[in-house]
């Protein structure tokens, strides 16, 4: 048997100590530079699972069914334009009217002199009560959804970032969000949440208050 030589037999030692040691100080240098992410989340009961202990074979069947198609109704809604658009109005509104603002000003935001800051602020609550999009087509508006753009509080931007999904086969809807400041992610995650309750309740009253007026209409 042909013995290894001792200085080769080292040099293999360091090659197998320094790979790893350079990796691993490497890996180390590339985290420290990336910035900080926070993930906040919340929790909501949908209501959408029954009991249904006392089904059995294709009945249960047909209820996961129902059950996993209104689910993926409830967060598709979720994720509509509509209802982002509100967390957007409300962090721009935010940032723009206090002194602790989520994020630093953006370039476009520090053109703004008091009238124009004024004037957006006004547009926003308008466009926030009445769940209504910026127009593209109108300049004004124009300019006011390139400062949510500018701010990453568009709807493209605060997608990139959101998750939403079903706990399992549990009646629990999941909000994330994801960004560089922990209140953020907070308000974000909170904020669709609500927004999205008072929407889908409003909904449901309407459709209760339809179904009252019909019946009413047919016992008279």
């Amino acid at each position: 048997i042909q013995k290894i030589p001792k200085p080769v037999q080292n040099n293999h030692k360091l090659i197998l100590i320094a790979v790893p040691l350079v990796t691993v100080i490497i890996t180390y240098f590339l985290v420290s530079s990336m910035p900080d992410q926070y993930v906040s989340q919340t929790r909501m009961a949908t209501g959408i699972v029954d009991n249904t202990d006392q089904m059995t074979g294709s009945r249960l069947v047909l209820q996961d069914m129902k059950a996993d198609q209104e689910f993926d109704n409830v967060i598709q809604m979720m994720l509509l334009k509509k209802m982002v658009n509100q967390v957007s109005y409300k962090l721009i509104i935010h940032d723009l009217t206090s002194d602790t603002a989520f994020r630093k000003k953006s370039a476009l935001v520090k053109e703004l002199n008091a009238a124009a800051v004024a004037h957006a602020v006004n547009t926003y609550q308008r466009k926030y009560a009445k769940m209504e999009d910026l127009s593209l087509w109108n300049n004004d508006e124009k300019g006011l959804h390139k400062v949510l753009e500018s701010m990453k509080y568009d709807y493209n931007s605060l997608i990139k970032n959101l998750r939403i999904y079903r706990v399992g086969k549990s009646d629990f809807i999941t909000v994330e969000f994801e960004s560089e400041n922990p209140v953020l992610s907070a308000f974000v995650a909170n904020t669709l949440t609500r927004e999205f309750i008072a929407y889908y309740t409003n909904l449901v009253q309407a459709s209760h208050a339809r179904s009252m007026i019909y019946l009413a209409r047919m016992l008279k």
